[in-house]
């Protein structure tokens, strides 16, 4: 990882939770009231008009209202009536009357796509809703928007939600986002949600566009991403993280320079070049697309990307049971970009030995659970299933013993815990146990999502887990925090990281990403999360869930556009790693021959000259600091 700004030629979408998407971003919503400020979901938006770019091309059919049909489970408590509407961009609305109440899934308006869109293209969704009367506590009437392949058990590729508070009158709501996965024409469809509390309501003006390529999300409108607090520039944690920066983060650098007979020797110039950070600063990489694609010019910039600004990394999923146990292509793709990986440079961490819920384990293990249970008994379907994630664990672990710089022996036990439910609680410590004796020495984590700020049950369920791998003997030997989702209160996470300190771990962000089409809040919360990390005495590393968008799970990566372009909040990070926190020094040794500085630890070479003769040394600078003695002859 070096220090040149990478060029490259000219923005561009968790399992489980995370944001109920699996390959259409969504990215915002946004609604305005006429002429007023309407509440949206609990942000307050402002969004001025914002006319359409030209150029987006309709996956709807040309009466898209007409082509919403009423389905689900509750239908029969619905009614649509077609009515006029003046004083509007769409001369006609649509009026839904729910009578019963139910779920919002239980009733819906549904309308296949006539046209097809393809992977990394940008859509835009439109609607306008109005709200006549609710019976919903708040007075709001509400419509979940979807995007959904047409499958049998579908999961949703696009969800938001747009409000109006009876009376109100009409609400825009805009979304743009970005395709991480293409469909032909009629292979998905649009799905508006009114179930809920009863409601009478009326929506028009639908569009779902596609710009594919033209434009990028963040071109399109959207409300703004709000703010969190400590964004402010004077905000007192800055002056506070910068002195702990200082303390933790760097070291004094001594130089003395001789002539071969041992003479100090004054006024030699000396020039300080930082080479690389000992600091982890990382991401995930896409094993699949490093493999399948290698050597497309995406994938020859992606390679590119990687050694430049990046010295750890983790693979997105080769290394998880799901995967491993399923090919061995996957086993093969893993195997060698881990490799890829190591030889330039980058060191590598393995995430994660168990993903304890059923979707995370391969297809075919709770299916056997089952029948093992329905034809031996509970113990022998119990014997089979503890049996079965031991032995992976000694598998993948003994396959990659020596090459990984950390594993997360667990992932995401607040949602998943199906093992645990049937097991216990008390195997998660013979997990932690089989991995210590396939790797004596590296730190094995407990990795969670949603624990960055208290008042989270995921934070709560993180201590509760911790204390009881510890009082039970487990090898834990550091915390994983994912930092996906939004922009947090920055006293409130400086506060949490303090709670879980107090175990006296390591700590890592883990999986860092924000999704949000307002691209100064992306890179300010890029900057504060990472300044205050990086501030924190037991930070260990700060890694991305991907930096490109064209391969990221949300379509939305820290660093760059898909076109390679970098980001605003690529830039943050580029000024943060190459720039604010990193060392360059010059200056000529004093009457003793010495020359001293202070700078971030890492690798550096040192280079002295005087009276035509010059000499590069290389050196490491560590916690403890680093003293250098240069024979110049």
């Amino acid at each position: 990882m070096h220090r040149d700004i990478f060029s490259f030629g000219l923005k561009i979408l968790m399992s489980n939770f995370k944001f109920l998407l699996a390959a259409l971003l969504f990215l915002s919503s946004s609604a305005r009231a006429q002429g007023e400020e309407t509440v949206v979901g609990g942000t307050t938006q402002a969004n001025q008009d914002a006319a359409l770019p030209t150029g987006g091309d309709s996956l709807l059919p040309p009466d898209a209202l007409a082509a919403l049909l009423l389905a689900g489970k509750a239908a029969d408590g619905a009614t649509l009536q077609l009515v006029p509407t003046e004083g509007q961009p769409f001369t006609r609305a649509l009026r839904i009357t729910t009578r019963v109440k139910s779920g919002e899934g239980d009733i819906v308006l549904s309308a296949p796509t006539a046209s097809g869109f393809k992977e990394v293209d940008t859509l835009f969704i439109r609607l306008y809703l109005r709200t006549l009367q609710s019976e919903a506590p708040d007075g709001f009437g509400s419509v979940g928007v979807n995007i959904e392949p047409n499958t049998a058990a579908p999961r949703a590729l696009y969800r938001g939600t747009a409000r109006a508070k009876a009376g109100a009158g009409w609400v825009r709501y805009d979304s743009p986002a970005m395709a991480m996965r293409g469909y032909e024409a009629g292979k998905s469809r649009l799905e508006v949600r009114v179930g809920g509390s009863p409601q009478e309501i009326e929506i028009g003006g639908i569009e779902v566009l596609n710009y594919e390529r033209r434009r990028f999300p963040h071109q399109l409108p959207h409300r703004s991403g709000g703010s969190y607090a400590g964004r402010e520039n004077h905000a007192p944690w800055r002056r506070e993280a910068a002195a702990r920066i200082e303390k933790h983060r760097k070291a004094d650098l001594q130089i003395a320079v001789r002539d071969k007979a041992g003479r100090p020797l004054p006024n030699a110039r000396i020039e300080v070049k930082m080479t690389r950070h000992h600091y982890p600063f990382g991401t995930a990489v896409s094993e699949s697309f490093f493999a399948n694609s290698a050597g497309t010019p995406d994938n020859q910039k992606y390679r590119a990307a990687l050694k430049k600004y990046f010295n750890h990394a983790v693979l997105e999923g080769g290394h998880k049971m799901r995967s491993w146990q399923s090919s061995a292509k996957n086993r093969d793709n893993t195997v060698q970009t881990t490799a890829w990986l190591r030889e330039n440079g980058l060191v590598v961490r393995g995430h994660a030995l168990v993903w304890p819920g059923w979707t995370n384990l391969p297809n075919e293990v709770k299916p056997r659970y089952e029948k093992i249970k329905t034809e031996q008994g509970e113990e022998a379907a119990k014997t089979f299933l503890r049996a079965t994630i031991r032995d992976h664990i000694g598998e993948i672990a003994r396959a990659f013993k020596g090459q990984l710089s950390d594993w997360d022996v667990i992932n995401e036990t607040t949602t998943n815990h199906a093992l645990m439910d049937i097991l216990g609680e008390d195997e998660m410590v013979q997990w932690f146990k089989i991995a210590r004796e396939v790797e004596p020495e590296i730190p094995l984590y407990l990795n969670e999502f949603n624990n960055l700020t208290a008042g989270q049950k995921n934070t709560d369920n993180f201590e509760r887990t911790i204390r009881l791998l510890l009082e039970k003997g487990a090898p834990l030997g550091g915390l994983g925090f994912q930092a996906h989702g939004g922009a947090l209160s920055i006293p409130e996470v400086e506060k949490n990281l303090e709670r879980f300190a107090r175990f006296g771990l390591p700590m890592k962000i883990t999986e860092f990403d924000i999704v949000t089409p307002d691209e100064k809040l992306q890179a300010d919360w890029t900057r504060d999360l990472m300044t205050l990390f990086f501030s924190h005495r037991q930070s260990a590393g700060f890694l991305m869930w991907g930096f490109w968008d064209g391969k990221h799970w949300l379509g939305d990566a820290p660093m760059f556009y898909p076109d390679w372009t970098l980001k605003p909040s690529g830039q943050a990070y580029e000024k943060l790693v190459f720039g604010d926190w990193w060392t360059r020094a010059q200056g000529r040794t004093n009457a003793r021959g010495q020359y001293q500085t202070r700078g971030f630890l890492g690798d550096y070479q040192i280079t002295v000259a005087l009276g035509g003769k010059t000499k590069t040394v290389g050196m490491a600078l560590t916690r403890s600091g680093g003293s250098l003695a240069v024979i110049l002859e």
